[in-house]
């Protein structure tokens, strides 16, 4: 009787099992439903799987190519062939396999495959499959099986079963005693959680905390390029009865994958993450590719389309923005980590929605095979893939969003995301290390992860444990920067900065004393502690660098110029010169019989949002003015965004400026007609606080314009119009920079009755003291000569002023002087135009073409022809000054510029 050759899985299975999948009935359709409910849908594969390979070696170990190309066999090749071997005659694991990669390489998916071949009657008769998440009742779960020794047993996910957490040697223990009988055994886990690898006496690897057992391993390899594009293909494909204009759409969808996957470098290996290309298609990332990027760009271009599908159903209702429903995500995520489970229920997700309203909006999410959030029979939510979960919590690690300030678990996934986003050590009190395997490149990832002395003192306080852990070496490695972290930590407390500087010092000599040490040897521990050093050396040698300067503070000059900021009265102080006219003129026209509508006009960067903001300092407490920055407002394309920004303003600035917390405004209704709802809101404020005037102060009014016309509707500005008419206790100040004639005409309808007031350049006794003592105590630094040079430049225009004081204080201190003449001022030019690049370049691009060439013929000297209606324009501009024989630049400084630049 010949031997009989039994095949389990086979690659050209794949295709016909899709056709057999619709068909699945009875006890089998059963099974099917329970894992759509524990694991994913998996029609999700359907037409898109790729077999992957296996290698024998870890794909992450360096210098290990070509052995690891040539080691590369087919997934299920080599699975098949584990599978039809006979029961070994010992227990010692041969006969249980662990297959091991990185987040995202397709071990989940791989054992749902084995699991769908056996549930479409693909395997010999006689052999059953079992597919298991590891997890709480898993034990129990495998106990009741029956035919153990013909039944092949599936465990995925061991760094996700909460019952191997902080005891990874006991939980496998567990999992091999109680599948011993089993026919054969696969569990899969991510390989930086698995424990360490070594060989043992006779060459064979084994894992280093279970002696006697000789469980085979294998990783999964990254795909290829081959594999990636044909991916591609797959998720975009071109058939060949397309519309020629559908074909060329895909066609460039293709190109721009390719272009996009090559700047994701290696992450483009992962099977995860190509399931999602077309939602990074749509994703415009400004920044370098890696997997915190990758995963943020999904989640919120994922939540984007959730908005977009809530807002078209619920159009009578105010839907959370992206931003809150990444909120209500992460609170899920969360509830999961602190509960240890993968999933929530109804009951769980409603006691979050007591917290958090906008979580129930998760229950209207469209849960299918492309959602990153996924609903099974039993209506319990969980993420399509734990990757994601992670990325939530280590998005509210790093922003700090979490809804508990205890520590959470942390994995190797989140870890690395931490590692990716520059805030793992900053973060360092929100995970709980301990619980990751115990492994020296735990320590080694936290160490190199140090960018300041602060990260590295921290240090000592988290990881402590970890030395304690490890006994070989690499614990003695750990244990000698541990205490380096001390010393730093207790040098940083020192009293005095010479002291600090001093004390830091000594941790440099200590670890040049050890980096001689490290050098005597030659092992891999060695190397990764030598690097480490070398970057705490730095990042020291800075400090004392630093600290030396702050020492010598006694001889640097203060900055205190701030060209291009708003100042602000609780910052900026007496920085703030002039104006006393213009409050004059406004406290005066604000008490007038019957107070006008206010247009305050000046050039940009002419001082008026500073103005604006020193206002409450100058008038009388029964007048309460309230900021509001309308080019923040622009933000909006809505008019209920623009409502309830304008309501989000007037609260901020009466808490922050005059100490007042006003009611909000109802939502629903501000929704639902946002500005009759402002209308009614602003007579609840007028009843809260009583007996006072409010002056609504808009800077950069003119961006209204944007969102009426985004919006197509002339309602903000009927809502002005009727503030100025009929709300007496509601006086108005507009302020931009565009001249009555430049507005759009609608404007003429809504500012009715105003006042204009003009927003100019310093007056000479003003701009003399901006330079000389911008601030209290400021030092002598300006000769006479050069406060003249200042003052020729800017005539007073307050930007200019700061502009070139800042610079002028960079060359002082460089140079290491204390006073400025004419000729500094002229020296720091080049840089105030570099500096000041922007604004200049802002102020040439609001031109015509016709002042342009006016401007370019006056400043080189040459003859202007006379245009009387493009000169007014400029001289009305505060750009050019008219003189007896002709014109002038207002602002020689311009002239400069232009000469080098126009």
């Amino acid at each position: 009787m010949g031997f009989e050759v039994i095949t389990f899985v086979k690659s050209s299975w794949v295709n016909p099992m899709w056709k057999r999948f619709g068909k699945i009935t009875g006890e089998q359709k059963k099974e099917l439903d329970g894992l759509r409910d524990e694991f994913v849908d998996p029609e999700v594969y359907r037409g898109l799987y790729i077999e992957p390979y296996f290698q024998d070696r870890n794909p992450a170990d360096a210098h290990q190519d070509e052995l690891i190309s040539a080691a590369q066999q087919p997934a299920f090749e080599r699975i098949n062939g584990f599978l039809r071997g006979e029961l070994p005659l010992e227990k010692d694991g041969r006969h249980q396999m662990f297959i091991l990669s990185d987040a995202g390489m397709g071990k989940t998916s791989l054992l749902l495959m084995i699991k769908l071949m056996h549930l479409t009657s693909f395997w010999p008769r006689g052999y059953n499959c079992a597919l298991f998440k590891l997890g709480e009742d898993t034990l129990e779960r495998v106990a009741v099986l029956k035919n153990k020794g013909e039944t092949v047993l599936l465990l995925d996910a061991l760094d996700e079963d909460p019952k191997s957490w902080k005891r990874i040697r006991e939980r496998l223990l567990e999992l091999l005693l109680a599948s011993e009988d089993f026919r054969r055994v696969i569990i899969s886990s991510r390989t930086q959680f698995f424990p360490e690898m070594e060989p043992d006496r006779l060459g064979r690897a084994e894992i280093k905390v279970l002696s006697g057992y000789h469980c085979p391993v294998l990783y999964l390899s990254p795909f290829s390029d081959e594999q990636v594009q044909e991916f591609i293909q797959r998720k975009l494909p071109l058939r060949w009865y397309y519309w020629p204009f559908l074909q060329s759409r895909i066609k460039k969808k293709r190109a721009k994958a390719t272009v996009l996957l090559e700047h994701m470098q290696d992450l483009r290996m992962r099977p995860m993450l190509l399931q999602h290309i077309d939602k990074l298609l749509a994703v415009e990332c400004q920044q370098e590719w890696n997997a915190y990027t990758v995963y943020e760009a999904l989640v919120d271009e994922w939540l984007n389309r959730e908005v977009r599908k809530i807002r078209g159903q619920y159009k009578d209702r105010r839907v959370p923005e992206r931003k809150e429903l990444f909120h209500a995500c992460l609170r899920v995520a969360e509830a999961m980590e602190r509960q240890g489970v993968r999933i929530i229920g109804e009951d769980g997700l409603q006691q979050l929605v007591r917290e958090d309203e906008n979580i129930g909006w998760v229950e209207k999410f469209e849960l299918g095979g492309r959602s990153l959030l996924n609903r099974n029979s039993e209506r319990a939510f969980r993420f399509s893939h734990y990757t994601i979960q992670e990325f939530m919590l280590a998005w509210g690690i790093v922003n700090e969003q979490l809804a508990e300030q205890k520590p959470v678990h942390i994995t190797g996934q989140l870890l690395h995301f931490l590692e990716l986003s520059g805030q793992l050590p900053d973060r360092l009190h929100l995970i709980d290390i301990e619980i990751v395997t115990e492994d020296f490149s735990i320590a080694v990832r936290l160490f190199a992860s140090c960018k300041t002395v602060s990260h590295i003192a921290l240090l000592s306080n988290r990881i402590d444990w970890i030395a304690k852990s490890l006994t070989n070496k690499a614990g003695n490695h750990v244990l000698s920067c541990l205490k380096l972290s001390q010393d730093v930590r207790s040098a940083l407390k020192s009293s005095t900065l010479f002291r600090r500087k001093q004390r830091l010092k000594e941790v440099e000599t200590k670890i040049n004393d050890q980096r001689n040490r490290l050098d005597i040897l030659h092992d891999n521990e060695a190397s990764a502690f030598s690097s480490i050093l070398d970057n705490w050396y730095r990042i020291i040698e800075a400090a004392c660098t630093t600290l030396h300067n702050s020492i010598q503070e006694d001889f640097e000059i203060r900055q205190v110029y701030l060209p291009g900021q708003p100042l602000e009265p609780d910052k900026a102080g007496s920085l703030f010169k002039g104006r006393r006219d213009l409050f004059h003129q406004i406290e005066s026209l604000l008490f007038s019989a019957q107070p006008p509508t206010l247009v305050m006009q000046g050039g940009r960067r002419s001082g008026k949002s500073s103005v604006l903001r020193y206002l409450p300092k100058q008038m009388p407490s029964d007048i309460l003015p309230l900021f509001v920055d309308c080019q923040g407002m622009a933000v909006s394309s809505t008019l209920p965004g623009l409502a309830r920004h304008l309501a989000h303003q007037i609260i901020e600035s009466s808490r922050t400026t005059h100490r007042l917390t006003l009611p909000p405004p109802n939502e629903e209704e501000l929704a639902c007609d946002p500005f009759a709802s402002l209308l009614e809101w602003l007579e609840t404020i007028e009843q809260a606080v009583p007996g006072k005037t409010f002056l609504l102060c808009l800077d950069e009014f003119e961006r209204i314009d944007q969102i009426v016309t985004a919006a197509g509707s002339y309602v903000p500005l009927n809502f002005l119009r009727h503030l100025i008419q009929h709300r007496r206790r509601w006086l108005l100040l507009f302020a931009g920079s565009h001249t009555p004639e430049e507005l759009a005409p609608h404007w003429s309808d809504c500012l009715i009755n105003t006042r204009s007031l003009r927003v100019s350049f310093l007056d000479k006794d003003d701009a003399v003291e901006l330079i000389r003592r911008p601030v209290e105590g400021f030092p002598e630094i300006w000769l006479e000569a050069a406060v003249e040079e200042v003052w020729q430049l800017t005539q007073g225009q307050p930007y200019y002023i700061q502009l070139i004081g800042q610079e002028v204080i960079e060359l002082l201190n460089r140079e290491k002087r204390r006073q400025a003449d004419a000729e500094d001022v002229m020296a720091v030019l080049p840089t105030v135009f570099v500096r000041g690049h922007y604004v200049f370049d802002e102020f040439w691009r609001a031109l015509s073409e016709e002042q342009r060439t006016l401007l370019i013929a006056l400043a080189e000297g040459k003859a202007v022809p006379p245009n009387l209606h493009t000169t007014a324009a400029l001289i009305r501009k505060e750009i050019l000054a008219q003189e007896n024989d002709g014109w002038s630049f207002r602002v020689p400084l311009i002239q400069q510029w232009i000469i080098r630049n126009g």
